[in-house]
This record gives structure tokens, C-alpha cells and sequence, in this order.
């Protein structure tokens, strides 16, 4: 079974789909060569002539379970995710992402006054000064907030056409 479909692996195409992706290599022209000069050279390393893929999950799951590397990696990344599967936050926010997307915006508009407002406390607490910038910002996210909690299914529906628009553009790019 392999993850390539022509020439392109499941990799490359995610990352020709990514906007931050296209947005750094066009800015980081030279770097994003690199990457792929380095990441064709990897995959003549492991493969032998070629930069077609050709090795199976399975050649490649042989070739990291010799490498101790790898398996620390690895270790170093199944650690947390088996650890999330039980944790209390995963349900917390699984009651969340359950709500409706209207009642989640008015959710954020309160996390965002909660997240002003504390913020306000602490720095007056510590005694830092605040100049304009600080009080700008604090006040835009404030009326962000106050927008979020009385207007919650505009921002829903925003959201909604954002996200289908978006994958309709990811369709067209396959």
C-alpha cells in the first residue's frame, strides 16, 4: 500500500496545499529549495536510484525501527497523544466542540473578555505601566468581544463560508 499518487507523495501534496506553506517558500525561496533538494536527496537515500516513491509503510516502519532515533522520536510523540486520549481537557473540550458554532463564538467572546479583564488585574497588580498600544489592544479585543457575544450567528455564518470556501479551493487544488 503506498501513500504516493503518481509521482507526488501524501507529504508533497499536503504541502503544495498548505497556505503557509506556499506563503513561506515564496518568501523563503531559497530555504523551500533546499528543503526539496534535501528531501529528494532523503528519498534516493532510502530508496536507492530514484526519488520515486516506492517503499512500502512497511519498508519504512523496518527502516525506522532500526534506527533508535526514530523510535525516540517516536516515543517522544506517542507519549502525549496516548496521554490526551484519558485526559480531563479532551472532554472538557469535547463538551465544547459538541455546542452549536453560534454558542461556541459566544464562548469565545467571553474567554476574550475573561482574557482582557485578567489581563487588566495582573499587569495593575504588578504594577507595569501600559501605553497606548497595550490600551489599543486591549480595547479592540474588547469590542471584538462584546461583538462576538451579541452577534454570535453572523460570526457563525462567517465562519461557515469561510470554511466551505476554503475547501472547495482545496478541492480544486487536487
Amino acid at each position: 500500500m503506498s501513500n504516493a499518487v503518481g509521482d507526488r507523495t501524501a507529504v508533497t501534496r499536503a504541502a503544495e496545499s498548505s497556505a503557509i506553506l506556499r506563503l513561506a517558500s515564496r518568501s523563503l525561496g531559497g530555504w523551500a529549495a533546499w528543503a526539496r533538494r534535501t528531501n529528494a536527496r532523503l528519498a534516493v537515500g532510502l530508496r536507492g536510484r530514484s526519488a520515486r516513491p516506492t517503499a512500502s509503510p512497511e519498508q519504512l516502519r523496518m527502516v525506522a525501527d532500526d534506527s533508535l532515533t526514530l523510535r525516540a522520536l517516536s516515543r517522544l510523540i506517542d507519549i502525549p497523544v496516548n496521554a490526551w486520549h484519558d485526559a480531563a481537557a479532551k472532554r472538557m473540550f469535547d463538551t465544547i466542540f459538541a455546542l452549536d458554532l453560534g454558542v461556541r463564538m459566544s464562548l469565545l467572546g467571553w474567554m476574550l473578555i475573561a482574557a482582557v479583564v485578567t489581563h487588566i488585574v495582573v499587569v495593575a497588580v504588578l504594577g507595569v505601566r501600559v501605553y497606548l498600544l497595550g490600551w489599543s489592544t486591549r480595547a479592540v479585543l474588547a469590542v471584538l468581544a462584546v461583538a462576538l457575544i451579541t452577534r454570535p450567528a453572523a460570526f457563525a455564518a462567517a465562519w461557515r463560508e469561510r470554511h466551505a470556501r476554503h475547501q472547495a479551493q482545496s478541492e480544486q487544488e487536487r
